[in-house]
């Protein structure tokens, strides 16, 4: 799917159609991504991979939240079961506690990424031989 003809591209100072950018491929910026909302159906989004990258940031955030509520609760409940079955709740906490570890992991991946691709830009922007980007 294209984007709309009339959203125009913020990397262009907004004097070139997305459309037209994402036609002739010379933006590769264009793409899907599936979520899932509230009741868990999937729900395909068009966009822009800058716009993406702040859904994505959320998505992972709200996640890590879930994770971390499942935690509380799960100490909660050990309090209250005792130590005969302490042993088996930690095997399980360490493994939600090691998915919470891979999900911060990817949130800072993005954001490490987002940060280079800016850098490659600038450079591609910049660059010494005197042709427009």
């Amino acid at each position: 799917m294209f984007p709309p003809k009339g959203r125009m591209c913020h990397r262009t100072g907004f004097t070139q159609s997305c459309f037209d950018l994402v036609a002739s491929e010379k933006c590769g910026r264009w793409g899907k991504l599936t979520t899932e909302d509230e009741h868990g159906t999937p729900q395909d989004n068009h966009m822009c991979l800058d716009d993406m990258e702040i859904g994505l940031i959320c998505h992972l955030q709200k996640k890590l939240n879930n994770v971390v509520g499942s935690l509380d609760a799960l100490r909660e409940e050990s309090k209250q079961r005792g130590t005969s079955q302490l042993a088996a709740q930690t095997h399980v906490l360490g493994a939600v506690m090691s998915a919470a570890q891979r999900i911060a992991i990817a949130s800072a991946a993005i954001e490490e990424a987002k940060a280079l691709e800016s850098r490659d830009e600038q450079l591609v922007l910049f660059a010494p031989n005197g042709h427009d980007a």
